[in-house]
């Protein structure tokens, strides 16, 4: 197996998807981070996200991780979606690749539930932002 890199890791998808759907009843898998820019490098993990049918148990997340690093010779950074923050989960929202998706409507509905925990999140921090560090800050959000 070759070297993995931001210009060939969608060669990578079928082995990749097939390692998680053997282990997990999947929705959609997020590809996201630094693998899609040119910021990736030789020690740079892959960030992958999932979103799953079922509960995800994070030390069989982490096992699934690990399995997944030994069959890409590179370190993975797997989470599960539906249990990040949602400040991540907007950082994965605005620069992702989906590598797989069985279900639109469910995957779109997680989406949906992230991005208004995000504008709650905001409403509720929005006077503590602007009071600390200035009108500007906020818009930036």
């Amino acid at each position: 197996m070759n070297t993995i890199n931001n210009k060939n890791i969608l060669f990578y998808q079928h082995e990749i998807i097939g390692f998680l759907k053997s282990r997990l009843d999947l929705i959609a898998v997020y590809l996201y981070g630094s693998i899609l820019t040119s910021q990736f490098n030789d020690q740079s993990d892959i960030d992958i996200s999932v979103i799953s049918e079922k509960d995800v148990d994070p030390l069989a997340l982490y096992e699934i991780s690990a399995g997944l690093s030994v069959l890409l010779k590179r370190d993975i950074h797997l989470i599960d979606f539906v249990k990040a923050n949602e400040v991540l989960k907007i950082e994965i929202l605005k620069n992702k690749t989906i590598l797989f998706e069985k279900d639109e409507e469910k995957r779109l509905y997680h989406e949906m539930n992230a991005l208004t925990a995000y504008q709650k999140l905001n409403e509720e921090r929005e006077i503590i932002i602007k009071t600390k560090y200035g009108e500007a800050a906020w818009r930036s959000l």
